[in-house]
């Protein structure tokens, strides 16, 4: 398989964004339930 750095950038730029995505929905729902109940379903 033969990697262009396109290629590279370009996956590195999709995975930013979509765990940045990510944190954002996540701290989004422990600002609306509550840090307490986050935490026990990260625990889980």
């Amino acid at each position: 398989m033969h990697l262009t750095g396109k290629a590279v950038v370009g996956m590195a730029c999709i995975a930013a964004i979509s765990q940045f995505g990510g944190f954002m929905a996540w701290y989004r729902g422990m600002a609306l339930i509550g840090v307490p109940k986050a935490s026990q379903l990260q625990v889980a």
